[in-house]
């Protein structure tokens, strides 16, 4: 059903929580095609597509100014109507269309993503938080054990995920009540099959949690890639490539 060339977003919804807005951006080209869009949840957001940003307009495909994407945002009303996301279900290339049914839509000009640096061109991005988990999962390749996704539960019922969490195809480790996060950057290449063209160098991260120890030193100093449970988790994925980093911890 799946293969490789896909990036999977998966968005939990629990019994605590719902869909409150969706946000839908285009490009402001001639076809106006919709580049991603923003499911808002009572417990924060999860943006599905690649945020148009200074960088990508200018090392994207096209050779048009930079300008604000257009975008709508969707919201229920006093009804509580739940949202409907429509779309178009081509049966080749790209989705043209994407829209939804509310009872109130607003025009939204202003860019809803602008991270203060973008490590990964084009990429994907997600963000957490890193404080009062009672659960998490990290998904892994199985070729590299690699980390791909993280997906995490919090103790007030709500859920996460950052990257790709793709359900029954990665390897899976699992931590209750985490009290630290090691990460190490690394980097691997991919061959060509045919070998015509040079190997290709991608990006990742290993990434493991510890719910035995907070690895502090008696004289308060952490070890080294060990990083506490506060803050937030940044989070960019491309298909082969995963950058991440940890802010306010």
């Amino acid at each position: 059903m799946f293969d490789h060339e896909i990036v999977w977003i998966y968005i939990p919804l629990t019994a605590q929580d719902q869909i409150t807005a969706i946000e839908i951006r285009k490009y402001v080209t001639e076809e106006e095609r919709p580049h991603h869009f923003t499911i808002w949840t009572e417990t924060g957001k999860f943006i599905v597509g690649c945020p148009q940003t200074l960088e990508y307009q200018r090392n994207g495909p096209g050779t048009f100014l930079w300008e604000p994407a257009e975008g709508t945002l969707y919201e229920t009303g006093d009804t509580r109507r739940p949202l409907t996301l429509i779309h178009h279900v081509p049966s080749s290339g790209s989705v043209d269309f994407i829209g939804a049914d509310a009872d109130k839509q607003t025009e939204a000009t202003e860019p809803n993503v602008q991270p203060e640096h973008w490590p990964l061109h084009r990429a994907f991005f997600s963000s957490a938080s890193l404080e009062d988990i009672l659960h998490v999962r990290v998904f892994s390749d199985k070729l590299r054990n690699l980390c791909k996704g993280i997906l995490f539960e919090y103790d007030n019922g709500s859920k996460r995920t950052l990257g790709q969490c793709r359900l029954g195809w990665d390897r899976v480790q699992s931590w209750r009540k985490p009290r630290s996060i090691f990460y190490d950057s690394v980097s691997y290449q991919i061959a060509d099959p045919d070998d015509i063209l040079d190997p290709v160098t991608h990006k990742s991260v290993w990434v493991t949690f510890d719910s035995e120890s907070d690895h502090v030193s008696e004289d308060g100093i952490l070890e080294e890639k060990f990083y506490p449970m506060r803050g937030c988790l940044n989070f960019w994925v491309l298909l082969d490539d995963v950058e991440i980093e940890i802010v306010g911890s």
